[in-house]
């Protein structure tokens, strides 16, 4: 799947992997949680598949229906994720970021380079930060403002954690 695609994934690892990087990004922006260029699961994780598969939430049901190869494919790809998704929106590492320095999440950027894992980030957003606070009626308009504005979701985002591009 190309990154400007404009279709869903259609198989589970993509699936997987949408869901998975969507939750990371919102991570980032609830959370102010760099991503680090490269990071290894300890041993007892990934000799316990139950606890190994918590990691992989919100897509938990997708990583246990693959089979043993491709799980071990998913953790190799996971603990590299930071190098794929932080150029997405103009983040920094974990490892380059100045202490104390605001977290960068540009949610316009993102959406310029991959607009449906923006579509998934603005659902996980919306999940995430208006869950029980609107109206289900009120929380699909405001979400179809950000999908159709990432700027309104970028100033949103930088008025509520102080935080520039």
């Amino acid at each position: 799947m190309s990154s400007n695609s404009s279709e869903l994934p259609t198989n589970t690892v993509d699936t997987l992997k949408l869901k998975i990087k969507a939750d990371r990004i919102v991570d980032c922006i609830i959370f102010s949680q760099r991503m680090s260029k490269s990071w290894k699961f300890p041993s007892f994780i990934l000799e316990d598949e139950q606890l190994l598969s918590e990691y992989f939430q919100p897509a938990q049901e997708e990583f246990l229906s693959l089979t043993f190869d491709e799980r071990r494919q998913i953790v190799e790809w996971y603990e590299q994720l930071g190098q794929e998704i932080v150029p997405l929106y103009d983040g920094e590492f974990a490892e380059d970021a100045l202490h104390g320095s605001p977290n960068r999440c540009n949610m316009v950027t993102l959406h310029e380079q991959d607009a449906i894992l923006y579509g998934q980030v603005v659902r996980d957003f919306m999940r995430k930060v208006f869950a029980a606070t609107v109206s289900e009626e009120d929380k699909e308009r405001v979400e179809l403002m950000f999908l159709s504005d990432p700027k309104l979701l970028q100033s949103t985002i930088e008025a509520n954690t102080k935080r520039s591009r």
